[in-house]
């Protein structure tokens, strides 16, 4: 790579006013303080981040995050989240027959049906999982909720 001109070392630090250009490590202007965990840069075919969009360092210096708040994000991207939850939950609605399969082997006392739940079992554990995180996402968007509808106006309220 080094023969055709590429760069593949690593993009150093930058002073975080220039982010979201690339580089490993954003330091604060004013303090340098390292605020790279803070930032979120983009990347294609990913949703954005949900988060606070500005970030202020303990210096008072503010800065972009590269997240958005829920009611700050346009109705495509709300949609992209809402398709996500969707999907996750129809993916863990086969996992809840689980519990049903094995509970009536027991009862019934048959071989074959808890021979059912197992296999059910190893069938929908990983739709399962994706589907669980999915549900990460809808505790995000409470967070979002609660920082910009809850959390902010009292804050104004008490100022």
């Amino acid at each position: 790579m080094q023969l055709l001109g590429l760069n593949t070392n690593s993009a150093g630090s930058r002073p975080a006013s220039g982010f979201p250009e690339r580089a490993d490590t954003y330091l604060c202007d004013k303090c340098q303080r390292d605020i790279t965990s803070h930032l979120h840069r983009g990347r294609a075919h990913v949703t954005i981040p949900i988060g606070p969009s500005r970030f202020r360092c303990v210096c008072g210096e503010t800065y972009r995050s590269g997240a958005l708040e829920w009611d700050e994000m346009g109705r495509g991207e709300k949609q992209s989240y809402m398709v996500a939850f969707r999907l996750g939950a129809m993916f863990s609605i086969p996992f809840l027959a689980v519990p049903a399969f094995a509970y009536m082997s027991f009862k019934l006392h048959s071989l074959l049906l808890l021979v059912a739940a197992i296999v059910a079992m190893l069938v929908t554990v990983a739709p399962a999982i994706l589907g669980g995180l999915a549900f990460l996402d809808v505790l995000q968007i409470a967070g979002s909720l609660w920082r910009t509808r809850i959390a902010r106006p009292a804050r104004k309220k008490h100022s």
